[in-house]
């Protein structure tokens, strides 16, 4: 390899765009020393099948709770779940959440359904794994304070009863809420603290996630 084809393949990548120009930089590139277009070009095309996977995921889960099961279900069907093993995961939570989701307005209607209590469920339910724990950490400490434990706790209580596959997507969880004594706290500092969940589990859900 001579220097004058060195300095001309430094000028060519000089001219391209990164941002436009990505597919004759790798085969420019392949050109210059000699690999593999095939490789090149299948790795990137797995980069962006995970993208749009990504993508996809999370416009399902900003619009979970207005769609029906069957859209869920068939958008998710769609995803290239088979060759990506994280997004298979939470594929399947979400599928499963899914089959179950005309429990969950039934839930809703029952007369020892809390407001506040639903809503963190619903959102626990859907939200990317990666975020799930400090999510389930964040509502538990402020359900602990709350001087409607005693009524959480019997929405627990009726949902292990009369609602046994939406206990079991949370099963850990909720028998924490059911098991724990009210800590002594105010009630203004509870308001507070649940104010700012909230507000936080808002601003991610409108922003959106990654998986």
């Amino acid at each position: 390899m001579s220097n004058s084809d060195t300095r001309q393949y430094v000028r060519d990548m000089l001219s391209y765009n990164p941002a436009y120009d990505f597919d004759s930089i790798l085969r420019r590139r392949d050109e210059f020393f000699g690999t593999t277009p095939t490789d090149t070009f299948s790795q990137l095309d797995s980069i962006k099948r995970r993208q749009a996977a990504e993508e996809d995921l999370q416009q399902i889960r900003r619009r979970f709770w207005e769609s029906t099961a069957d859209e869920i279900l068939e958008k998710l069907n769609l995803l290239p779940a088979d060759e990506l093993p994280d997004i298979q995961v939470a594929a399947d939570r979400l599928r499963k959440v899914a089959e179950i989701k005309q429990q969950i307005d039934r839930l809703a209607q029952h007369p020892n359904s809390r407001p506040m209590m639903l809503s963190a469920l619903k959102r626990i339910i859907v939200v990317p794994p990666r975020y799930a724990g400090s999510f389930r950490e964040q509502i538990l400490r402020s359900l602990m304070a709350s001087d409607n434990l005693v009524g959480y706790q019997k929405m627990v209580a009726m949902i292990r009863n009369d609602f046994p596959q939406i206990y079991d997507l949370e099963p850990d969880w909720l028998a924490t809420i059911e098991r724990r004594q009210k800590r002594s706290r105010s009630h203004g500092i509870e308001i507070v603290v649940m104010a700012v969940v909230c507000v936080v589990l808002l601003i991610l859900w409108v922003s959106g996630w990654l998986i």
